[in-house]
Formats: structure tokens, C-alpha cells, sequence
């Protein structure tokens, strides 16, 4: 499931993440591959990808399955480094009635 947390700025941004991997993903391996790049201007770019997070535990410590999903990241390139001025994580949900639910 998708958490739907929003954070603007830079400041909020680091709070979230901060507190996120401080908690349910303290000690998880995040794997994330690029599908697909497409270039707005020669300095900013929208990008998609596919994600996993593994090792999430629960209170007693149990292991979580594997956390998949997909992304789409907006990014801006400032000098010669590229920075993520967007970036949305979605946890595809299984439809009623279909396999896997």
C-alpha cells in the first residue's frame, strides 16, 4: 500500500525520508531501475522506474515480503549534478476478484 504522504521543500522532504527509513525501512536494500528517461530540455528530465525494497520487519521483528512498486521522478540539472524536484512511489494494488488477492 502506498503511504500518501506529500512534502514540499527540501526541509519536509528530509524529515519524511528521514523518518521512513528510521522506522519500517530501517536496515531494507532498495533496488530501483530506470525504464525509462524522457528529456523535457537538455536540463530537466522525467524518469520512471521500478523499485524493490527488501529486509522490512515488523514490530516482533518478523520479515516482511518484498515491497514492489513503480516510480516517476522529475529531475533538474544544476551545474554538472542532477537533483529530483519530484518523485512519486506507487505500490501497484491487486483488483477485486483477480489473482494473488
Amino acid at each position: 500500500r502506498s503511504a500518501g504522504r506529500t512534502a514540499r521543500g527540501r526541509a519536509e522532504a528530509e524529515k519524511a525520508f528521514s523518518t521512513q527509513w528510521a522506522g519500517l525501512y530501517k536496515g531494507t536494500k532498495l533496488a530501483h531501475t530506470l525504464t525509462n528517461v524522457h528529456f523535457l530540455r537538455r536540463d530537466v528530465a522525467i524518469a520512471d522506474g521500478a523499485f524493490e525494497i527488501g529486509g522490512m520487519r515488523d514490530a516482533k521483528g518478523k520479515v516482511l515480503s518484498t515491497r514492489s512498486g513503480l516510480s516517476t521522478i522529475i529531475a533538474a540539472k544544476k551545474g554538472d549534478r542532477w537533483y529530483i524536484a519530484a518523485l512519486r512511489g506507487m505500490v501497484p494494488s491487486v483488483p477485486e476478484g483477480s489473482p494473488g488477492k
